[in-house]
Protein backbone atom coordinates (compact mmCIF):
# COMPACT_ATOMS: atom_id res chain seq x y z
CA UNK A 1 0.00 0.00 0.00
CA UNK A 2 1.24 3.14 -0.96
CA UNK A 3 1.97 6.08 1.52
CA UNK A 4 -1.01 8.03 -0.14
CA UNK A 5 -3.10 5.28 -0.02
CA UNK A 6 -2.56 4.16 3.52
CA UNK A 7 -3.21 7.62 5.09
CA UNK A 8 -6.71 8.06 3.21
CA UNK A 9 -7.54 4.39 4.52
CA UNK A 10 -6.43 5.60 8.16
CA UNK A 11 -8.18 9.14 8.35
CA UNK A 12 -11.57 7.06 6.57
CA UNK A 13 -11.18 4.89 9.88
CA UNK A 14 -10.51 7.54 12.07
CA UNK A 15 -14.10 8.98 10.60
CA UNK A 16 -16.27 5.98 10.48
CA UNK A 17 -15.26 5.09 14.21
CA UNK A 18 -15.35 8.33 15.23
CA UNK A 19 -19.38 8.34 14.94
CA UNK A 20 -18.72 12.46 13.87
CA UNK A 21 -21.82 14.24 14.55
CA UNK A 22 -23.38 16.44 11.81
CA UNK A 23 -24.44 20.24 12.13
CA UNK A 24 -22.95 23.02 14.84
CA UNK A 25 -23.35 22.00 18.43
CA UNK A 26 -23.72 24.03 21.64
CA UNK A 27 -19.75 25.49 23.25
CA UNK A 28 -18.48 22.95 25.29
CA UNK A 29 -18.36 23.52 28.93
CA UNK A 30 -14.93 21.85 29.40
CA UNK A 31 -12.13 22.79 27.01
CA UNK A 32 -10.08 19.84 24.77
CA UNK A 33 -6.57 20.42 26.58
CA UNK A 34 -6.93 16.82 27.77
CA UNK A 35 -7.26 15.29 24.32
CA UNK A 36 -4.45 17.69 22.88
CA UNK A 37 -2.10 16.32 25.55
CA UNK A 38 -3.41 12.75 25.05
CA UNK A 39 -2.86 13.32 21.21
CA UNK A 40 0.50 15.09 21.06
CA UNK A 41 2.40 12.79 23.54
CA UNK A 42 3.07 10.70 20.72
CA UNK A 43 5.50 12.63 19.88
CA UNK A 44 7.21 13.08 22.83
CA UNK A 45 9.14 9.30 23.08
CA UNK A 46 10.19 9.59 19.56
CA UNK A 47 12.20 13.19 20.38
CA UNK A 48 13.89 11.73 23.15
CA UNK A 49 14.98 8.72 21.41
CA UNK A 50 15.89 10.34 18.12
CA UNK A 51 17.97 12.75 20.07
CA UNK A 52 19.38 9.67 22.11
CA UNK A 53 20.11 7.57 18.77
CA UNK A 54 21.84 10.91 17.39
CA UNK A 55 23.87 12.00 20.36
CA UNK A 56 22.30 15.32 20.95
CA UNK A 57 22.94 15.17 24.74
CA UNK A 58 26.61 14.32 24.09
CA UNK A 59 26.85 17.17 21.52
CA UNK A 60 25.23 19.53 23.58
CA UNK A 61 26.63 18.92 27.17
CA UNK A 62 30.09 19.11 25.23
CA UNK A 63 28.97 22.97 23.72
CA UNK A 64 25.83 24.44 24.27
CA UNK A 65 24.65 25.92 21.46
CA UNK A 66 21.61 27.52 19.04
CA UNK A 67 19.36 24.95 17.17
CA UNK A 68 20.88 26.50 14.23
CA UNK A 69 24.60 25.24 15.58
CA UNK A 70 23.77 21.83 15.90
CA UNK A 71 22.11 21.56 13.00
CA UNK A 72 25.01 22.65 11.48
CA UNK A 73 27.11 20.57 13.28
CA UNK A 74 25.68 17.40 13.15
CA UNK A 75 24.11 17.78 9.45
CA UNK A 76 20.74 17.51 10.67
CA UNK A 77 17.35 19.49 9.03
CA UNK A 78 16.79 22.80 10.61
CA UNK A 79 13.55 22.84 11.08
CA UNK A 80 13.34 19.07 12.46
CA UNK A 81 16.58 20.33 15.11
CA UNK A 82 14.25 23.31 16.31
CA UNK A 83 11.00 20.87 16.84
CA UNK A 84 12.93 18.38 18.75
CA UNK A 85 15.04 20.52 21.04
CA UNK A 86 12.19 22.50 21.41
CA UNK A 87 10.37 19.72 22.67
CA UNK A 88 12.93 18.48 25.04
CA UNK A 89 13.30 21.88 26.33
CA UNK A 90 9.46 22.01 27.08
CA UNK A 91 9.43 18.52 28.97
CA UNK A 92 12.66 19.62 30.93
CA UNK A 93 15.61 17.90 29.69
CA UNK A 94 17.14 21.11 28.12
CA UNK A 95 17.03 24.39 29.24
CA UNK A 96 17.87 27.70 27.40
CA UNK A 97 19.62 30.63 28.13
CA UNK A 98 20.39 33.38 26.09
CA UNK A 99 19.44 31.44 22.98
CA UNK A 100 21.44 28.49 23.52
CA UNK A 101 20.57 24.39 24.68
CA UNK A 102 21.91 23.27 27.97
CA UNK A 103 21.34 20.31 29.57
CA UNK A 104 19.16 20.05 32.85
CA UNK A 105 19.95 18.02 35.80
CA UNK A 106 17.19 15.12 34.39
CA UNK A 107 19.01 15.20 31.16
CA UNK A 108 22.43 15.17 32.00
CA UNK A 109 22.31 12.39 35.10
CA UNK A 110 20.11 9.94 32.64
CA UNK A 111 20.63 10.77 29.15
CA UNK A 112 24.38 11.00 28.78
CA UNK A 113 26.03 7.85 27.75
CA UNK A 114 28.67 8.73 30.11
CA UNK A 115 26.79 8.34 33.07
CA UNK A 116 26.59 5.27 35.45
CA UNK A 117 22.41 5.97 35.73
CA UNK A 118 21.80 6.40 31.47
CA UNK A 119 18.78 5.10 30.38
CA UNK A 120 19.01 4.56 26.51
CA UNK A 121 18.37 0.67 27.02
CA UNK A 122 15.73 1.44 28.71
CA UNK A 123 13.95 4.08 26.65
CA UNK A 124 14.67 2.35 23.32
CA UNK A 125 12.45 -0.61 24.37
CA UNK A 126 8.99 -0.58 22.42
CA UNK A 127 9.84 2.13 20.11
CA UNK A 128 7.68 2.37 17.04
CA UNK A 129 7.58 3.57 13.37
CA UNK A 130 7.46 7.31 14.46
CA UNK A 131 11.04 6.86 16.44
CA UNK A 132 12.09 5.95 12.24
CA UNK A 133 9.87 8.22 10.27
CA UNK A 134 11.62 11.04 12.66
CA UNK A 135 14.87 9.75 12.40
CA UNK A 136 15.29 9.62 8.66
CA UNK A 137 13.54 12.98 8.27
CA UNK A 138 16.11 14.49 10.47
CA UNK A 139 19.16 12.91 8.76
CA UNK A 140 17.98 12.81 5.11
CA UNK A 141 16.04 15.79 4.35
CA UNK A 142 18.72 18.62 4.40
CA UNK A 143 16.50 21.37 3.00
CA UNK A 144 15.68 24.17 5.12
CA UNK A 145 12.96 25.31 3.60
CA UNK A 146 10.38 23.45 0.66
CA UNK A 147 8.77 26.84 -0.03
CA UNK A 148 10.28 29.55 -2.08
CA UNK A 149 9.87 33.85 -1.53
CA UNK A 150 6.91 33.41 -3.96
CA UNK A 151 4.39 31.49 -5.45
CA UNK A 152 3.33 27.35 -4.64
CA UNK A 153 5.50 25.52 -2.61
CA UNK A 154 7.08 22.65 -3.96
CA UNK A 155 5.67 19.00 -3.46
CA UNK A 156 7.79 16.56 -1.32
CA UNK A 157 6.24 13.51 -3.06
CA UNK A 158 5.50 12.48 0.88
CA UNK A 159 1.67 10.93 0.35
CA UNK A 160 0.37 13.00 3.01
CA UNK A 161 -2.54 15.76 2.80
CA UNK A 162 -0.05 18.59 2.26
CA UNK A 163 1.17 17.66 -0.95
CA UNK A 164 -2.78 17.76 -2.17
CA UNK A 165 -2.49 21.43 -0.88
CA UNK A 166 0.87 22.26 -3.02
CA UNK A 167 -0.34 20.85 -6.03
CA UNK A 168 -3.79 22.07 -5.52
CA UNK A 169 -5.50 18.84 -6.48
CA UNK A 170 -7.08 16.90 -3.65
CA UNK A 171 -9.54 14.04 -5.20
CA UNK A 172 -12.40 13.25 -3.29
CA UNK A 173 -12.44 10.93 -1.26
CA UNK A 174 -9.09 12.38 0.40
CA UNK A 175 -10.79 15.65 0.46
CA UNK A 176 -13.99 14.29 2.55
CA UNK A 177 -11.95 12.06 5.32
CA UNK A 178 -9.44 15.07 5.24
CA UNK A 179 -12.14 18.27 5.84
CA UNK A 180 -13.96 15.80 8.26
CA UNK A 181 -10.72 15.03 10.44
CA UNK A 182 -10.11 18.30 10.64
CA UNK A 183 -13.94 19.51 11.42
CA UNK A 184 -13.21 16.94 14.52
CA UNK A 185 -9.86 18.36 15.11
CA UNK A 186 -11.08 22.46 15.07
CA UNK A 187 -14.84 22.22 15.96
CA UNK A 188 -14.10 23.31 19.66
CA UNK A 189 -11.57 25.75 18.47
CA UNK A 190 -14.09 27.52 16.55
CA UNK A 191 -16.69 27.64 19.33
CA UNK A 192 -14.30 28.71 21.44
CA UNK A 193 -13.22 31.72 18.93
CA UNK A 194 -16.88 32.75 18.56
CA UNK A 195 -17.09 33.43 22.31
CA UNK A 196 -13.51 35.05 23.48
CA UNK A 197 -13.09 37.47 20.10
CA UNK A 198 -14.85 40.02 19.19
CA UNK A 199 -15.87 39.87 15.45
CA UNK A 200 -18.42 43.13 16.05
CA UNK A 201 -16.73 44.98 13.13
CA UNK A 202 -16.88 42.40 10.54
CA UNK A 203 -19.03 42.12 7.96
CA UNK A 204 -17.80 40.03 5.45
CA UNK A 205 -15.01 37.43 5.83
CA UNK A 206 -12.85 35.27 4.01
CA UNK A 207 -12.06 31.70 5.91
CA UNK A 208 -9.02 30.91 3.74
CA UNK A 209 -8.33 26.88 3.88
CA UNK A 210 -11.43 26.90 5.28
CA UNK A 211 -11.92 23.40 5.45
CA UNK A 212 -15.31 22.13 6.58
CA UNK A 213 -16.56 25.83 7.34
CA UNK A 214 -16.59 24.96 11.33
CA UNK A 215 -14.80 28.38 12.24
CA UNK A 216 -17.26 30.82 9.48
CA UNK A 217 -20.19 28.46 11.02
CA UNK A 218 -19.46 29.02 14.51
CA UNK A 219 -18.53 33.11 13.82
CA UNK A 220 -21.75 33.25 11.82
CA UNK A 221 -24.42 31.65 14.46
CA UNK A 222 -22.79 34.40 16.68
CA UNK A 223 -23.57 37.25 14.86
CA UNK A 224 -26.13 37.11 12.00
CA UNK A 225 -25.25 40.10 10.53
CA UNK A 226 -21.73 38.76 9.71
CA UNK A 227 -21.62 37.02 6.19
CA UNK A 228 -18.41 34.92 5.87
CA UNK A 229 -17.06 32.72 2.50
CA UNK A 230 -15.01 29.69 2.52
CA UNK A 231 -12.56 29.44 0.28
CA UNK A 232 -10.86 25.99 -0.12
CA UNK A 233 -10.11 23.53 -3.00
CA UNK A 234 -13.20 22.75 -4.81
CA UNK A 235 -13.29 19.21 -3.48
CA UNK A 236 -13.52 20.40 0.05
CA UNK A 237 -15.67 22.74 -0.49
CA UNK A 238 -18.55 20.20 -1.39
CA UNK A 239 -18.01 18.25 1.60
CA UNK A 240 -18.39 22.58 3.33
CA UNK A 241 -21.42 22.91 1.93
CA UNK A 242 -22.71 19.67 3.29
CA UNK A 243 -21.62 20.65 6.07
CA UNK A 244 -23.47 24.43 5.69
CA UNK A 245 -26.65 23.09 5.00
CA UNK A 246 -26.68 21.15 7.68
CA UNK A 247 -26.25 23.75 9.87
CA UNK A 248 -29.07 25.83 8.33
CA UNK A 249 -26.50 28.51 7.31
CA UNK A 250 -26.29 28.66 3.65
CA UNK A 251 -27.80 31.89 3.80
CA UNK A 252 -24.79 33.28 5.57
CA UNK A 253 -21.82 31.28 4.52
CA UNK A 254 -20.90 30.70 1.38
CA UNK A 255 -18.57 28.71 -0.47
CA UNK A 256 -15.44 29.79 -2.63
CA UNK A 257 -13.48 27.07 -4.57
CA UNK A 258 -10.10 28.29 -5.10
CA UNK A 259 -6.25 27.16 -4.79
CA UNK A 260 -5.03 29.73 -2.72
CA UNK A 261 -1.61 29.34 -4.77
CA UNK A 262 -2.41 30.16 -7.98
CA UNK A 263 -6.01 31.42 -8.51
CA UNK A 264 -6.72 35.21 -7.82
CA UNK A 265 -8.59 35.74 -4.08
CA UNK A 266 -12.19 37.10 -3.81
CA UNK A 267 -12.45 41.06 -3.05
CA UNK A 268 -14.61 42.68 -1.48
CA UNK A 269 -13.98 41.13 2.55
CA UNK A 270 -12.86 43.45 5.05
CA UNK A 271 -11.77 40.88 6.98
CA UNK A 272 -9.24 37.50 5.79
CA UNK A 273 -9.10 34.67 8.43
CA UNK A 274 -6.61 31.97 8.70
CA UNK A 275 -6.83 29.01 11.28
CA UNK A 276 -4.78 25.64 11.73
CA UNK A 277 -3.60 26.92 7.73
CA UNK A 278 0.20 28.60 7.92
CA UNK A 279 1.72 26.35 10.32
CA UNK A 280 1.54 24.21 6.84
CA UNK A 281 3.93 25.79 5.39
CA UNK A 282 7.69 27.31 5.64
CA UNK A 283 8.29 30.68 6.98
CA UNK A 284 8.46 32.07 3.18
CA UNK A 285 5.44 30.82 1.94
CA UNK A 286 3.56 32.32 4.85
CA UNK A 287 4.81 35.61 4.29
CA UNK A 288 3.83 35.33 0.61
CA UNK A 289 0.52 34.24 1.71
CA UNK A 290 0.16 37.01 4.23
CA UNK A 291 1.29 39.40 1.46
CA UNK A 292 -1.28 38.05 -0.80
CA UNK A 293 -4.34 38.44 1.97
CA UNK A 294 -2.89 42.45 2.29
CA UNK A 295 -3.14 42.71 -1.32
CA UNK A 296 -6.70 41.54 -1.78
CA UNK A 297 -8.03 44.09 1.44
CA UNK A 298 -9.03 47.32 1.56
CA UNK A 299 -6.85 49.85 3.43
CA UNK A 300 -7.86 49.46 7.04
CA UNK A 301 -8.83 45.64 6.41
CA UNK A 302 -7.81 43.27 9.31
CA UNK A 303 -6.44 39.68 8.64
CA UNK A 304 -6.68 37.06 11.53
CA UNK A 305 -4.44 34.29 12.52
CA UNK A 306 -5.67 31.50 14.73
CA UNK A 307 -2.97 28.70 16.28
CA UNK A 308 -1.67 27.33 18.89
CA UNK A 309 1.36 29.29 19.59
CA UNK A 310 4.63 28.39 20.95
CA UNK A 311 5.90 30.67 24.02
CA UNK A 312 8.03 33.48 23.24
CA UNK A 313 11.77 31.22 23.31
CA UNK A 314 9.93 28.48 21.67
CA UNK A 315 10.24 25.99 24.28
CA UNK A 316 6.90 25.18 25.51
CA UNK A 317 4.27 25.25 26.03
CA UNK A 318 4.30 20.96 25.77
CA UNK A 319 1.20 21.06 23.80
CA UNK A 320 2.31 23.53 21.12
CA UNK A 321 6.16 22.26 21.29
CA UNK A 322 4.77 18.81 20.33
CA UNK A 323 2.36 19.82 17.79
CA UNK A 324 5.64 21.53 16.21
CA UNK A 325 7.34 18.69 15.92
CA UNK A 326 4.49 16.91 14.18
CA UNK A 327 4.08 19.64 11.68
CA UNK A 328 7.63 18.65 11.30
CA UNK A 329 6.65 15.16 10.68
CA UNK A 330 3.43 15.58 8.27
CA UNK A 331 3.62 18.89 6.84
CA UNK A 332 6.01 21.76 5.51
CA UNK A 333 5.78 23.56 8.66
CA UNK A 334 6.11 24.18 11.86
CA UNK A 335 4.42 26.22 15.15
CA UNK A 336 5.09 30.04 15.73
CA UNK A 337 6.04 32.09 18.60
CA UNK A 338 4.23 35.21 18.67
CA UNK A 339 7.21 37.56 17.81
CA UNK A 340 7.78 35.59 14.78
CA UNK A 341 4.42 35.34 13.69
CA UNK A 342 4.04 39.24 14.24
CA UNK A 343 7.26 39.78 11.97
CA UNK A 344 5.54 37.86 9.53
CA UNK A 345 2.35 40.02 9.59
CA UNK A 346 4.60 43.10 9.68
CA UNK A 347 6.47 42.49 6.51
CA UNK A 348 3.09 41.74 4.54
CA UNK A 349 2.11 44.93 5.37
CA UNK A 350 0.02 44.88 8.71
CA UNK A 351 0.43 47.31 11.66
CA UNK A 352 0.27 46.36 15.30
CA UNK A 353 -0.78 43.39 15.78
CA UNK A 354 -2.64 42.70 18.98
CA UNK A 355 -2.64 39.04 20.40
CA UNK A 356 -5.46 36.96 22.32
CA UNK A 357 -6.15 33.98 24.12
CA UNK A 358 -9.15 32.32 22.73
CA UNK A 359 -9.83 28.62 23.88
CA UNK A 360 -7.40 25.72 24.92
CA UNK A 361 -4.13 26.37 23.99
CA UNK A 362 -4.96 28.81 20.72
CA UNK A 363 -4.23 32.40 20.57
CA UNK A 364 -5.46 34.81 17.86
CA UNK A 365 -3.46 37.14 16.37
CA UNK A 366 -5.16 40.23 14.61
CA UNK A 367 -3.83 43.03 12.58
CA UNK A 368 -4.71 45.69 9.80
CA UNK A 369 -3.79 46.63 6.66
CA UNK A 370 -1.51 49.91 6.74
Amino acid sequence: MTADAHWTKALLETNRDGALVTGMPEIPVVEDTLVWDVWLSAQWLPALTVADALGIFDEIDAAPMTEVELAERMRLNQRGATAVVRLLAALGFLSVRQGRFNLTDVGRLYLLKTSPHYVGAFIRVGRAALHAQLLKALRDDRGQSTGGSAGRPRSTASGLPVDDWATGRMPPERARAVTEMMHAHSLSAALGLSRAADFADVRRLLDVGGGSGCFSMALAMRDPELRCTVMDLPTVCEVARERIAEAGLGGRVETQAADMFVDAWPRGFDTIFFSNVLHDWSFETCSWLLRRAHDSLPPGGRVCVHEMLLNDDGCGPVAAAAFSLAMFSTTQGQQFTAPELARLLHEAGFGSPQIQATSGYYSLMSAYRR
